[in-house]
């Protein structure tokens, strides 16, 4: 399994190959022979890299196949002008593919950013914690580097190979699936390649089909799905009478006592600001779209009837052998029972890739499995079937929330609850699954934390989402995201444990990625500076910094904010959502403690903290009425509350929250 990454320049080409087996690299520099033997020697592992797909595979598979490209400088600039035609031209990569005829050519890949990522290079190498210093060689020089500059290129090329290896290490799981689907379908394994949305087009057996039916109103009978709603009938008719869906269209309206949105796209309620401390349960429709499209025949159209339920149900299948063989290897563990096993639990895992891409491919319009009417239906259809649940529930219960695939209630009737749940799944042959609760914190619908009866912390939502991502097995996406996740330690640890704010964040001993915060500016800023001081207190433009930074708060009286300029403007602005006194640092942090950083402004951390506290428990209203001015009695003057009284009327509301 190798990892690698190309660097072009006008008189130098490089190329770096790391053999994550062995951890060895190999680093070749204006040889195309070097690399043509290197191919030589690998042709059957896995090459990988990040968007390899539409740029690097392009440069190997033109060097290996192409030997007119020789150790000179004409071939090197020949290089160049092809590599200026992927990154410059739109359909760049695909011309030469042609011209090259590579789409034959037998290279077994994997785009790691195919693979669920979907972010730049650099801002996933902030979110680990590497490195993100630019290269100081520029590419667009016209002359041959120099052994510095060579150096130079091959440390940045280095490190953008070690951010790969390190991706690669966290996705194994979805490439190992994708590698077991290629072999359960006799797929080539070439097409690793592959998207999840190609593969699994393939896999349906579908072709695109252009269609004028997308915006197609939801059928007046109601034909689609067993759906019962009396109370809540103006939800069924803004779906129906319309003369065509509009994505901007939506509408408020009350259901179960929370105020709720529909749209195209979603359910959304629950009530702000809402705290609680009894049995909840959270009822979810247990994997809601996939069952839609088998049970209501919502799957795209553009798939090959019947293959979509067979899918779902080879899934289940594997499912049931893999519990059934766990137990029969333990009572008799033999190598053929363990094969067995092995085989249905690596299936069991795999097939959910296809199966949950699917869903999201129908509104995908250049993919084969592209349906947007069915796509519209289904969305619309598990709304419907969740404002049908909600309003048998309504009379034994109280809503909390709902959202796209589930509900959360407190059940007054038990009895009558689970009696409604049972006759809802009968009818609609879709699973529900209950969870119990035993607290809530829930600021909105998109910002929670929920404590289970079996002690586990569910945090939802940019405040408290991060919630111990940083802990070990946390997952991919959330260590990816990793913006100051202190702040959401804090909070969750203070309204859950009363673990005062300074406990968690003023702890020089944690990792300095959890209080980092990664910025990433567009290209349509033309000059981006970080604002110093010198020791008189003079202003110093310091433009020693990138497009992507890692930012942390400082107490050093030398650090001012970072500032930007929009092309088309003459003055700079604040980059937003960072502390006005800054450190920049973006060398390697992997092994680096908090601690081991100067100056850095704790009361910065828990400052944002008490905020999005005061957010959580303060309704919009209550929220005004804080922030409103009032006649300071002792001064007799007008004023606004200092974050400090803010805070304190925080703990108070907290308190009583509590005591309730």
């Amino acid at each position: 399994m190798l990892v690698y990454d190309f660097e072009v320049y006008e008189y130098d080409w490089f190329v770096t190959i790391k053999n994550v087996l062995i951890d060895k690299y190999r680093y070749i520099h204006n040889d195309f022979d070097r690399l043509r033997e290197t191919f030589e020697e690998y042709k059957h592992d896995l090459w990988m890299g990040y968007n390899n797909d539409h740029f690097d595979d392009i440069l190997l598979q033109i060097i290996v196949s192409d030997e007119s490209l020789q150790n000179d400088v004409e071939s090197f600039r020949r290089l160049k002008r092809m590599s200026n035609k992927i990154i410059e031209e739109e359909f760049g990569a695909r011309e030469l593919k042609k011209e090259y005829n590579l789409y034959n050519f037998p290279l077994y890949s994997i785009d790691l950013m195919s693979s669920g990522v979907r972010t730049s290079l650099k801002e996933v190498e902030g979110a680990l914690g590497i490195s993100i210093k630019e290269c100081d060689v520029p590419f667009d020089l016209k002359r041959p580097l120099t052994e510095e500059e060579i150096k130079s290129v091959f440390k940045y090329n280095k490190q953008d190979v070690d951010a790969n290896a390190k991706i690669l290490e966290l996705i194994t799981p979805t490439i190992e699936s994708k590698l077991a689907i290629l072999q359960e379908y006799n797929m080539p394994k070439e097409e690793l390649v592959f998207t999840n949305q190609n593969i699994c087009a393939k896999i349906l057996q579908a072709e695109r089909v252009s269609r004028e039916d997308g915006l197609q109103p939801y059928p007046k009978d109601l034909s689609i799905a067993p759906i019962r709603i009396k109370k809540y009938q103006s939800c069924v008719d803004f779906f129906t009478d319309c003369e065509e869906i509009d994505y901007k269209r939506n509408m408020k309206l009350d259901i179960a006592g929370v105020e709720h949105i529909i749209a195209a796209g979603g359910l959304h309620g629950a009530i702000p600001n809402y705290y609680k401390d009894t049995e909840m349960w959270m009822v979810d429709v247990s994997s809601y779209y996939p069952n839609m499209m088998v049970n209501f025949n919502l799957c795209t159209r553009s798939a090959k009837p019947g293959l979509f339920p067979g899918l779902v149900k080879k899934r289940m299948d594997f499912k049931a052998q893999k519990f059934k063989y766990k137990k029969i290897v333990k009572e008799n563990p033999t190598e053929e029972n363990k094969q067995i096993y092995s085989r249905a639990n690596k299936l069991a895992t795999a097939l959910k890739l296809p199966i949950n891409t699917i869903s999201g491919a129908m509104k995908a319009k250049f993919s084969a499995l592209y349906d947007e009417r069915n796509n519209n239906w289904m969305c619309i259809t598990g709304q419907l079937l969740l404002i049908d649940l909600i309003e048998h529930l309504e009379p034994y219960s109280t809503l909390i929330q709902s959202n796209t695939d589930g509900i959360l209630i407190i059940p007054h009737d038990k009895e009558a609850c689970d009696r409604e749940i049972k006759a809802w799944e009968n009818r609609t042959r879709l699973e529900l699954e209950k969870t119990v609760a035993t607290r809530v914190y829930q600021k909105d619908v998109n910002n929670y934390i929920m404590l289970s009866d079996d002690g586990s912390i569910k945090c939802k939502g940019s405040y408290v989402g991060q919630y111990h991502t940083s802990e070990p097995g946390g997952k991919f996406y959330a260590t990816l995201r990793r913006n100051m996740n202190i702040v959401d330690d804090a909070v969750v640890d203070l309204l859950v444990k009363d673990i005062p704010l300074e406990k968690t964040i003023i702890c020089p001993d944690k990792p300095a990625h959890e209080y980092q915060q990664i910025k990433k500016l567009g290209s349509m800023y033309d000059d981006i500076v970080w604002i110093n001081y010198d020791d008189n207190g003079n202003e110093i433009k310091n433009r020693d910094v990138n497009r992507i930074n890692r930012i942390f708060a400082s107490s050093d009286p030398h650090h001012g904010k970072l500032m930007k300029k929009h092309q088309n403007k003459q003055t700079y602005d604040s980059v937003e959502g960072i502390s006005d006194h800054i450190l920049v640092y973006n060398d390697d942090i992997t092994k680096m403690k908090i601690g081991d950083l100067p100056y850095i402004d704790y009361d910065f951390y828990i400052n944002v903290a008490r905020k999005r506290i005061f957010d959580f428990i303060f309704t919009s209203q209550e929220q005004r009425e804080i922030n409103k001015s009032f006649v300071d009695l002792t001064t007799g003057k007008k004023r606004k509350r200092t974050d400090l009284e803010k805070w304190e009327l925080t703990e108070k509301k907290l308190k009583e929250m509590k005591s309730q």
